[in-house]
């Protein structure tokens, strides 16, 4: 027979550990030493106190005369101040004054006076500018114009032709109105000038054409008779020399005025 197994005795539970203390009850060191505690002066006896009673009043009379060329110090220097301050002033507004109207007398003008003279002439100065660039876009325009118009015509007197009227095309306002659509930079503008000169010619047939023909004989001394044609061909009119009646406002003929001014129908 066996005898029964006792089980293991238990272990005592562990005593509690000490409590750790908490960082923020942990105070921490001061970073700076603390400043010595200084004792109070001891009070300074006054002179006139231990001065014999004969130099008491002599001492006061020091003490006001010292106090009165204080306060007469102190006025002279704000004085001082204020008559450079005011220097400085009137220098600084001659400078402005000279810079706004050198010619005009403007002493007596107050700082917000000048102030509303500079702005008057830089409103001035500005509508002078944009009048100045106005001016120069006008006259850059009115160069264009006629540098277009001096193309165009050009064109007309090269692609019309020897049996056309080319001063009387450009004499022409509808003529002129139909031509000055055109784009002289565009790459086909020779072919729409070609184009506009055939339309215009098939709606006023005959009306465009240079007349030839013969004129009467004309006799010379001896009696000798010689035919001759009453309009010679006329070669075809140079660049230089067709540019040039242009831009002297004058035209190949009758043709740079009609085109200019619109020329009648």
């Amino acid at each position: 027979m066996t005898n029964p197994v006792e089980p293991p005795p238990v272990a005592a539970d562990p005593a509690p550990a000490a409590p750790t203390p908490e960082l923020s009850s942990i105070a921490a060191p001061p970073l700076f030493p603390p400043e010595p505690v200084v004792a109070p002066a001891a009070p300074v006896a006054d002179v006139a106190d231990e001065a014999p009673p004969a130099w008491r009043k002599h001492i006061e009379e020091l003490r006001k005369e010292n106090a009165a060329a204080r306060v007469s110090s102190d006025a002279k220097a704000e004085q001082a101040a204020q008559v450079a301050a005011d220097k400085a002033k009137a220098e600084i507004l001659g400078i402005f004054k000279k810079a706004i109207d050198p010619d005009s007398d403007v002493a007596n003008l107050t700082p917000e006076q000048l102030v509303e003279q500079a702005q008057a002439k830089t409103a001035q100065a500005e509508a002078d500018a944009e009048a100045k660039i106005a001016a120069a876009e006008a006259r850059a325009t009115a160069h264009e114009a006629k540098a277009r118009a001096t193309d165009v015509a050009l064109a007309v007197h090269r692609r019309a032709g020897d049996g056309v009227d080319s001063d009387a095309l450009l004499d022409s306002s509808s003529f002129a109105t139909r031509m000055g659509a055109l784009d002289p930079t565009a790459p086909d503008f020779t072919s729409q000038v070609d184009t506009e000169i055939a339309s215009f010619l098939d709606a006023n047939p005959g009306r465009y054409r240079k007349a030839t023909g013969l004129v009467n004989t004309v006799p010379r001394s001896g009696g000798s008779f010689e035919a001759g044609n009453a309009q010679q061909p006329a070669g075809e009119p140079t660049v230089e020399s067709l540019l040039k009646q242009v831009q002297d406002g004058r035209g190949p003929g009758r043709a740079s005025r009609g085109f200019r001014n619109g020329g009648s129908a």
